[in-house]
Order: structure tokens, then sequence, then C-alpha cells
């Protein structure tokens, strides 16, 4: 896992991308920024990475706002926000394990046309 902080157009920002224990292709974004509500926002999604895109199916693939604080998105407060989200990893991959049982996932698959 690497983070990786930069400053985006609306303050500072977070970004560390988890590997899903059991998938090549699946990797789970953790992004916190400053939301449309003017709080500092984390949000944790699924996607699928290959051959150089990202891929997801909105409504289908795992996606929760994991923390939402009232504060200035600094960069002190996006870090400490971050991290504190990123100590909550095995939990959010159990949520993210529970999600894509295999009766979802095969729906996934013809969603996606390669079942």
């Amino acid at each position: 896992m690497t983070t990786q902080y930069r400053k985006g157009r609306n303050g500072a920002e977070a970004t560390t991308y988890v590997d899903i224990p059991g998938s090549e292709v699946r990797k789970l974004p953790i992004h916190t920024s400053k939301s449309s509500r003017k709080t500092v926002s984390t949000f944790a999604s699924v996607a699928e990475h290959k051959d150089g895109f990202t891929s997801f199916v909105m409504f289908q693939d795992y996606s929760e706002i994991v923390a939402d604080e009232a504060a200035r998105c600094t960069a002190a407060n996006v870090a400490a926000q971050h991290q504190r989200v990123l100590e909550r990893v095995p939990e959010i991959l159990a949520k993210v394990a529970q999600h894509y049982s295999e009766e979802r996932l095969a729906k996934l698959a013809r969603i996606r046309g390669t079942a």
C-alpha cells in the first residue's frame, strides 16, 4: 500500500490503492478530499484495473463513504483522517468480501460481458 498526497483543485487529497486478497484485477482505492458538502470525506470503492483502464459497475460494485468530518481541507486534516481510515482496512476488506458473494460475482460478470 502506497499513499499519494497531492494538492487538488479543492485542497489537499490523499489516495491509497489497496490490493484485494484473491483478486488480480480488483483494487480498493481509498480517497480522502474535500466533498461537495464542504467536509473532509473518505470514499472507498472497488474497481477493476486491467490493461491500463479502470472500470466499475455503478450501483453494483462496492462503494462507501467510510469517513466524513466537518473540518477544513488542510493537508494535516486530510492526512490524519486518511490514516485513521487506513487503520480500518481489514474491516473495510471484510465488507468488500461480504459484498462480493458468489451470486453477486456471477451477476457482475454477466453485466460486464465476461461470463
